[in-house]
């Protein structure tokens, strides 16, 4: 599976074959695992030099939400790692990638009846630099 980031700038990840959901296009959710990107936009600041503006700077927090059916939470965990050790202190084009948290548990359908999915959560915080 080639899972490319909604960035500016896109980064391919080689995973297993979980369909990917990304911010604001159109997706059927599947039966099996699979992954949603979201990226929360954070503040940005031109940056300036000798000559005035040399570009700006952005941040944001890519989140990477693994989703699996009842049964396989050690898949989604499994996947969730992956995701979280692509993106530590990683570039991508013009992106900066910091420590990622998580993996964290969000709904755990072991535990939680009510839970609709098992659902495991990395995020990934970085800076984006344009010039």
């Amino acid at each position: 599976l080639a899972i490319v980031v909604p960035l500016a700038h896109r980064h391919a990840l080689d995973l297993d074959d979980a369909p990917v959901c990304y911010q604001g296009e159109p997706f059927t959710i599947p039966a099996t695992t699979w992954v949603r990107v979201t990226v929360r936009w954070g503040n940005g600041e031109m940056v300036t030099g000798g000559t005035g503006v040399t570009g700006n700077h952005v941040t944001g927090v890519l989140f990477l939400e693994v989703l699996g059916p009842r049964g396989e939470m050690a898949t989604a965990e499994a996947l969730a790692d992956t995701l979280r050790d692509s993106f530590s202190r990683a570039q991508v084009g013009a992106a900066y990638f910091f420590a990622p948290s998580g993996p964290e548990v969000l709904e755990d359908m072991a535990t939680d009846r009510a839970a609709k999915w098992n659902r495991v959560r990395v995020a990934a915080p970085f800076e984006l630099v344009e010039a």
